[in-house]
């Protein structure tokens, strides 16, 4: 089923019907750390249980010590080398990626560093950490893990396959640096969220890796400073000049900055040709740069340009 949401996006919408009779978890314990973690106002702990095992995510419950207190189901449908779910509970999440490891899940660029592979994962429970982890298993798939503090002071985890997604990802960015051109894509904060190397090359940085993740006022600023970016001249094409030196612009700043963000255009005279050749003067300021359009006559010339500077 397909919702609509304000703007032009859609939220695709799965329901799995649950089976009343069946009994998914018996343990005391599970049922509290749920209740806790979740707290549903007079919801039966047994069919929230039931409902998390319908779930095509991994769900996993940590305490506050990071020991697992809950798994649903689909936890060992994603890393099919561990033990039942019911034989991990009491671990702590350090001892199950050493599992994972020891399994042969793991893709071999991260189980050849078992210390910082651990490190990096542990680092998701961490108060204010949430972005998301990607981790690659040793068959391709790769997977990722969001991580949320819960009430009690614990961890709820979830594990998702996102294969399919992280390699279109990969294929647009191959296509993205392999590109003769600079290439940028911002998010609606400008903070860039893609680019090539030739792109990131002119804030001065080597690698798109070095310039992905930065606002695009912070690369703006980095150029300034090291005179990577400079106006044409004083008179035309000045952006420097509509800027106001406040940290982010206003909406009518913004306006004048794009105006100003215009290659500066003059009409020339008409060029009558003598003997196969003819010439043309036009002012060139220092430092400067012009660039001179010929139409022929009959053609309508580009934006009515004759001379842009």
């Amino acid at each position: 089923m397909t919702a609509g949401v304000r703007g032009s996006a859609s939220l695709n919408l799965s329901a799995i019907p649950l089976r009343n009779n069946q009994r998914v978890h018996e343990g005391t314990s599970v049922q509290k750390a749920l209740a806790a973690a979740f707290a549903p106002a007079g919801q039966d702990e047994q069919a929230l249980a039931e409902a998390l095992d319908c779930l095509r995510v991994a769900v996993t419950l940590f305490d506050a010590d990071e020991r697992l207190v809950y798994a649903n189901r689909h936890y060992n449908y994603l890393l099919r080398s561990l033990p039942a779910r019911e034989r991990l509970t009491g671990l702590t999440y350090e001892q199950i990626i050493r599992l994972e490891i020891a399994g042969g899940e793991i893709a071999p660029t991260d189980s050849r560093e078992p210390e910082g592979f651990i490190a990096r994962r542990r680092a998701q429970f961490r108060e204010g950490e949430y972005r998301p982890l990607d981790i690659h298993l040793a068959d391709g798939r790769v997977v990722e893990i969001k991580a949320r503090r819960t009430r009690e002071g614990g961890w709820i985890a979830l594990w998702s396959d996102v294969t399919q997604a992280r390699h279109a990802q990969t294929r647009l960015e191959d296509a993205v640096s392999l590109s003769a051109d600079a290439f940028a894509f911002f998010d609606k904060n400008d903070v860039l969220a893609m680019c090539n190397d030739r792109y990131a090359s002119f804030y001065g940085l080597g690698r798109a890796a070095d310039a992905i993740g930065t606002r695009f006022a912070e690369l703006l600023a980095r150029a300034t400073s090291q005179r990577l970016i400079a106006r044409i001249d004083e008179e035309h094409s000045n952006i420097k000049a509509a800027a106001s030196g406040a940290d982010w612009p206003d909406q009518d700043e913004w306006v004048g900055l794009r105006e100003a963000d215009q290659l500066h255009t003059e009409q020339g005279d008409d060029l009558s040709p003598t003997s196969g050749s003819g010439s043309v003067s036009v002012r060139l300021p220092q430092p400067g740069v012009a660039r001179i359009r010929l139409t022929p006559d009959g053609q309508p010339s580009v934006d009515d340009e004759e001379i842009t500077r």
